[in-house]
């Protein structure tokens, strides 16, 4: 089964006319939505991502350079991910379709994960994809 990163993509501009209460409303959807996920032992991880703060690392003739950013007050940032377990990103895209986020307006990225030893659906990243593996469709 390949493993898929899932980001929720939003505009913080969005939830600030969200009261409390609302959000609390609306944080409890996607706990039942995560915990319907963790039942069906697809999701493997998830988190939200804390709204201010970040750093973006860049490299300029072997300096790191480190800056602030990406900012919540863009248009679009990365709020929360998971990784989850499906066939294909057809299934994947089936499992996400009734998450609260898409009923908020808000976008679900959707990526495969690669594995270093070049088969999709585990651990680690990068590497090539070894002959007769199957890509996730």
């Amino acid at each position: 089964m390949a493993k898929f990163l899932v980001m929720l993509t939003e505009d913080p501009a969005y939830w600030a006319k969200y009261t409390p209460e609302q959000m609390g409303d609306v944080i409890r959807q996607y706990v039942a939505w995560g915990m319907k996920m963790q039942a069906t032992r697809r999701m493997k991880v998830g988190h939200k991502l804390v709204d201010e703060g970040g750093k973006r690392l860049t490299a300029a003739r072997g300096r790191l350079k480190v800056t602030d950013g990406p900012y919540a007050e863009s248009h679009e940032v990365v709020g929360g991910f998971y990784v989850m377990e499906a066939d294909s990103y057809d299934q994947a895209a089936k499992l996400l379709a009734g998450h609260p986020h898409l009923a908020h307006g808000q976008r679900i990225d959707l990526r495969a994960i690669e594995t270093v030893g070049g088969r999709r659906g585990g651990g680690g990243g990068g590497g090539k994809r070894k002959a007769g593996a199957k890509k996730p469709r």
